[in-house]
């Protein structure tokens, strides 16, 4: 009774959405090997599951909508997709239905201007204490956990903290125009604070929607004559525009790499075009792809700016390469769905910033992947929610055995879902800490450890990659070998193909090394180990002449970043033809 009073009063909803943001997007104790997308994940899924809990106790009615259904389809399509095509980790499983969970309990709820204010107020607060998170890094008095741009708050790259805070910049926003002097000073100090800690994050995608949004932001408040209106639409898409080209050039070789990344992914998506290559198999047949493109062109000008690549920096790509045209096209219903309720509801300034939420994450999905970071994906599913309360068109499910029984399975769910949520956080508790005594050179000790969580983890590329490593450095090549085997159908690139060749070696399978070697020179043609490998493997099996021939590509080979390993190497290529 006392859990109804709170739901109904609106105090258990504000104190469960500062816990999802809380744990979802500020949590990140070091005990996971994933530390900045694990923990959010699984916070998300337990407080999800709190969440409906509370929620089932006092619904009376269920809400569908056009746009309801056309998510609740393609989640069918995915989840049958999942038994043919699929290499989803459990994570990924565990993070997908959290949020449609999540989708389905907001939904389902009423929000007014009141209600809505106060989320604003929970995301501006969510941002702003982001953005000092930033700041602190910036002036070196925190942690930062990226070298080269210091400015990451709670993700792992600056890019992440950038699209964090412009998904969050129109709450902030909301309370410039407020009449009160004290909202609209903490609406200006918070934006000014997101848009400072933007820039200094040095992120294209970040800086990009920032001035979208300021720039719509502005239009909002300006009453233009209708006569001019239309010149004005010119006018935005003209600066948008140009803002698009500055920012190309201003990192020009980091968008010369993301084309090569498109280009790949596209050859993909022409092989596999109608059911798609599979679920999360982008990253394992990907690198397969990028060396067949630079057998094809060896004198690409993408050569120098190859690297190891498992996301296409693009979600619309990434959908269209793993789930075909089926997928995407229920993707693209579910999109127009969401602009018609936005244009329906064009009037309601209130709901403006859950607009410019939405619009923040569907640019970053143009030129990143936002969709890794469960506090984005957060942001952006609680504003879609929120649309979809404020839907045109709703059929209302009032029959009370209808209601109880979607009531009841959800509680069922939540129960079964609460379990695979332990033993998954349990299983990467216990990979963390087995990685990390591996690291003080306790490997042999922990190989019983890997053995046991092996059930959970072994959908997850990245650990299969570990502990096929770890079984390498103990001399167990041949169980390596199947392990890294079965790596490569989940997570495929040139360090994985390098490890293969080295147990290929010592198990005395020379061509079956040497043609890991060559992938994964084709893989990265910038990198000099493959070709140092199989120079050496071909001074081991006494073919001097194929080693000289290495040697001097070598030698001649440009390089892109000097290093003392890449002057040892030339040195050794040098010594060999000398």
């Amino acid at each position: 009774m006392y859990a109804n009073r709170l739901m109904k009063s609106g105090m258990l909803k504000n104190i469960l959405l500062i816990l999802i943001f809380f744990v979802g997007c500020f949590f990140i104790p070091d005990c996971f090997v994933s530390r900045h997308v694990t923990t959010g994940m699984l916070g998300v899924a337990i407080i999800t599951i709190l969440y409906a809990l509370a929620f089932v106790r006092m619904v009376k009615v269920i809400k569908i909508t056009p746009l309801f259904l056309w998510v609740f389809l393609y989640s069918i399509f995915w989840l049958m997709y999942q038994f043919f095509y699929s290499a989803l980790a459990w994570h990924d499983w565990i993070g997908y239905i959290s949020f449609l969970l999540l989708f389905f309990i907001v939904s389902q709820q009423e929000f007014g201007e009141n209600e809505l204010r106060q989320y604003y107020f929970i995301g501006s607060m969510a941002g702003m204490v982001m953005g000092t998170w930033g700041l602190l890094q910036y002036f070196e008095l925190v942690q930062a956990y990226y070298t080269s741009v210091p400015v990451t708050g709670s993700f792992e790259n600056p890019a992440g903290l950038a699209i964090f805070l412009s998904g969050l910049l129109p709450c902030s926003l909301y309370f410039t125009r407020e009449g009160k002097m004290r909202y609209k000073m903490w609406g200006i100090v918070t934006s000014l604070l997101a848009i400072w800690v933007i820039l200094l994050s040095n992120s294209r995608t970040g800086i990009l929607i920032m001035i979208v949004l300021c720039i719509l932001y502005v239009c909002q408040n300006i009453s233009f004559p209708p006569r001019h209106r239309f010149v004005n639409k010119f006018l935005f898409l003209g600066i948008v525009l140009f803002l698009f080209v500055g920012l190309y050039f201003w990192k020009k070789d980091s968008a010369d790499g993301r084309m090569l990344i498109w280009l790949c992914s596209l050859d993909m998506f022409g092989d596999h075009w109608f059911f798609g290559i599979g679920s999360g198999k982008f990253q394992a047949e990907y690198m397969l792809y990028q060396a067949d493109f630079f057998q094809w062109h060896p004198d690409s000008m993408f050569m120098m700016l190859a690297d190891n690549v498992n996301n296409p920096f693009n979600e619309y790509l990434k959908v269209l390469v793993e789930y075909g045209i089926i997928g995407f096209s229920m993707v693209v219903m579910i999109l127009v769905h969401l602009v018609k309720v936005c244009k329906a509801n064009r009037d309601k300034v209130f709901l403006f910033p859950v607009f410019g939420c939405i619009l923040a994450v569907m640019l970053a999905a143009c030129f990143s992947y936002p969709l890794n970071y469960p506090s984005i994906v957060l942001i952006f599913v609680f504003s879609v929610a929120i649309v979809n309360s404020c839907y045109f068109s709703v059929w209302k499910v009032k029959k009370r055995i209808c209601v109880k029984g979607v009531a009841g399975g959800v509680v069922v769910f939540s129960l079964l879902f609460s379990r695979i949520v332990y033993c998954y956080g349990r299983s990467e508790y216990e990979w963390c800490k087995a990685a990390r005594f591996s690291l003080e050179g306790r490997s042999e000790e922990m190989l019983p450890s890997y053995k046991e969580i092996y059930d959970w983890m072994r959908r997850d590329g990245l650990f299969l990659y570990n502990y096929g490593a770890e079984l390498y450095q103990v001399k167990r090549y041949s169980e390596s070998l199947k392990i890294l085997k079965e790596c490569a159908s989940r997570f495929n690139d040139e360090d994985v193909q390098q490890i293969l060749a080295k147990d290929y070696i010592q198990l005395g399978m020379y061509s079956e090394a040497k043609e890991c070697l060559l992938l994964a020179a084709a893989m990265c043609p910038v990198r000099f180990v493959p070709l140092y490998e199989l120079m050496n493997l071909h001074l081991r099996i006494k073919d001097f002449t194929e080693a000289k021939r290495y040697a001097r590509i070598i030698i001649d080979k440009p390089v892109k970043i000097n290093s003392s390993r890449i002057r040892k190497i030339k040195k050794a290529a040098k010594v060999l033809l000398e």
